[in-house]
């Protein structure tokens, strides 16, 4: 049997775990959102690179996305590196074109670190196989 190998992106996703304090009570202040989770706005469609495809790599990478008061990222290292400098760099690449809001606590915007985690995974799938049609021998008789 031929297999073909495919590559798909698993997971894209933002992880809150770095937020000390986000249990939020009750406030009196006066605006629109006093207490909000961090999230993601508008996250990047995460691509696999087709060297990582023709090479059949995969790997998790986990960026720390740093955002200022403002939700302007700030800061993109990767703390957990994938075997491949090429996934490495796509996931970089797609938690930089992702746009997010942070944490606001008690009407106040936070400046926090937040991961950003992508799972790149090889899939061997079978390749398609041409079967052929039925044929009548000559004269059209069976």
């Amino acid at each position: 049997m031929v297999f073909q190998r495919q590559f798909i992106v698993i997971a894209a996703s933002v992880t809150v775990g770095l937020c000390a304090e986000s249990a939020f009570a009750q406030s009196s202040l006066s605006c629109p959102v006093p207490n909000a989770y961090p999230r993601v706005v508008k996250a990047a469609d995460v691509k696999a690179p087709p060297a990582a495809i023709a090479q059949g790599i995969s790997g998790e990478v986990w960026v720390l996305i740093s955002l200022d008061e403002h939700s302007q990222l700030v800061g993109t290292p990767v703390i957990q590196k994938s075997p491949s400098v090429i996934l490495n760099k796509a996931a970089i690449e797609a938690a930089q074109a992702s746009t997010y809001q942070t944490e606001i606590r008690d009407c106040a915007p936070i400046a926090e670190k937040y991961i950003f985690r992508v799972e790149f995974a090889a899939i061997k799938t079978p390749a398609p196989v041409a079967t052929p049609a039925a044929t009548s021998p000559p004269g059209g008789q069976l």
